[in-house]
């Protein structure tokens, strides 16, 4: 899976940053055949699996669910780089977080493939699964908090001049998005987004709220 991540990663390098179509589809065919192994593994194991009564169950759990979407989500990238480089095809945005998704489900896998290797490492695996489980719900208020304050401070603060075409093209105050990119920012502990020059602190209320919103998350 190592080897995997390189090769793909060499030939997506290649491909975003328009090199020789020779070299990335050199890549390209180390990753369809690393691919077809992989692949070939993952049949395997879970005919193996399906075939015993007691291990049905696993064939489901998340570590194999995981190995299959890494094993689509690779083939499609592959695919979609192969049929791009000859026609010379500038990167879309959608591309780049296909490829982006799939290197991170890539690495995943293979921290997966390391905690069956070490005792250890599967010790701190698991330990961050169930940690994960654990905060769920607290991650699911911390959401519901950012959201709420996110908009009471865009009610507040949005500019009054935001409906010309112009202004709000050239404006991320009136953006709502950009109101939760600084309430996100808080919470890591940047408040310069709500600067005082901004006039922030003038408005009386949207202090009132920013003290409440600080508070909460300190």
């Amino acid at each position: 899976i190592a080897l995997c991540i390189f090769c793909f990663r060499k030939s997506a390098d290649g491909y975003l940053l328009g090199r020789d179509t020779i070299s990335i589809l050199h890549w390209i065919y180390a990753v369809n055949a690393l691919t077809f192994y992989l692949t070939l593994r993952e049949f395997c194991k879970a005919i193996a699996l399906v075939t015993m009564a007691k291990s049905r169950k696993l064939f489901l759990n998340f570590s194999n669910a995981l190995n299959i979407l890494s094993l689509v989500f690779l083939i499609t990238s592959v695919l979609a780089i192969r049929l791009s480089v000859p026609l010379e095809v500038e990167a879309s945005q959608n591309m780049r977080i296909l490829i982006t998704i799939t290197t991170g489900l890539l690495w995943i896998r293979l921290i997966g493939m390391l905690k069956s290797i070490n005792v250890k490492m599967a010790t701190f695996v698991m330990a961050i699964v169930q940690i994960s489980k654990d905060i769920f719900w607290f991650m699911v208020i911390l959401v519901v908090v950012v959201l709420c304050f996110a908009q009471m401070f865009f009610t507040l603060l949005v500019p009054g001049n935001c409906n010309a075409e112009s202004t709000l093209q050239n404006r991320l105050d009136c953006e709502p998005s950009e109101y939760y990119l600084k309430v996100y920012s808080v919470l890591l502990g940047d408040f310069g987004l709500f600067d005082r020059e901004e006039d922030f602190f003038n408005a009386r209320f949207a202090l009132v709220v920013f003290v409440i919103f600080t508070f909460l998350i300190a």
